[in-house]
């Protein structure tokens, strides 16, 4: 496992419901700022694909 891969897993463990719906299937982790070097907990947060799908596409929109 890569670092990223067992960062994502332990981070899930410990939230394992999406953040924005708390959706409990199809889960990811999804970093805050857009920037996949931040993998500290607080750019972190645990989402569903559909809403990780939407937060994506807003920062892409907002220019993140």
């Amino acid at each position: 496992d890569s670092q990223w891969a067992k960062l994502s897993r332990i981070y899930r463990q410990r939230n394992p419901a999406c953040e924005l719906c708390e959706a409990t299937e199809g889960l990811t982790v999804h970093h805050i700022n857009g920037r996949e070097a931040g993998n500290g907990y607080d750019n972190l947060m645990t989402l569903c694909l559909g809403c990780h799908g939407r937060e994506t596409a807003r920062i892409q929109r907002e220019g993140y």
